[in-house]
C-alpha cells in the first residue's frame, strides 16, 4: 500500500481517489496548494498528483515548493492539466526553475483511466526500487 497525495480543486480528485484507494493505496486530499504543501510535510507521501490549475495558485507552486527538501524530494509528481500546450508549460516551468526532471509525468485531460492506473503502478514501482536502493 502506498501513501497518494492528490492535489486538485476539481471533481476528479474523487474519481481519481476511487480508482486510487481500489488499487490498494492510502489518499490524502488537498483541495489547494497550500494544503498540499502543508500535507506532504506531514505524510511523505510516495506519490504527488497534482492539478496545474487550482484556486490558490497552480500544481508549480507545489513541485517548487520548499515542502518538497529534503524528505519528498524524489517522491515522483504527476502533474494534471486541462491545456494540450505543453510548450507553454515548459516556459512555465522555466520561469519557475523547475527542471523537467522534478515532474515524473504529465497526463493531459480528458485522463484515459488504463493509462492513468498503469502509470501509477510503474511510478510507485519505480519510487520503491529508487527508495531501498539509497
Amino acid at each position: 500500500m502506498a501513501k497518494v497525495l492528490i492535489a486538485n480543486d476539481g471533481t476528479t480528485h474523487e474519481s481519481m481517489t476511487h480508482i486510487l484507494t481500489n488499487m490498494g493505496h492510502l489518499v490524502n486530499e488537498a483541495v489547494t496548494g497550500r494544503d498540499a504543501i502543508t500535507q506532504m510535510e506531514s505524510c511523505f507521501p510516495d506519490l504527488i498528483i497534482c492539478d496545474l490549475e487550482m484556486r490558490d495558485g497552480d500544481g508549480l507552486d507545489v513541485v517548487a515548493s520548499e515542502g518538497r527538501k529534503p524528505a519528498v524530494l524524489r517522491t515522483p509528481i504527476l502533474l494534471l492539466t486541462g491545456a494540450r500546450d505543453h510548450v507553454s508549460l515548459r516556459r512555465r516551468m522555466r520561469e519557475r526553475g523547475i527542471n523537467a526532471e522534478d515532474i515524473t509525468a504529465v497526463f493531459s485531460s480528458p485522463i484515459d483511466i488504463e493509462l492513468f492506473r498503469s502509470s501509477v503502478g510503474a511510478l510507485l514501482k519505480k519510487h520503491r526500487i529508487s527508495r531501498t536502493a539509497n
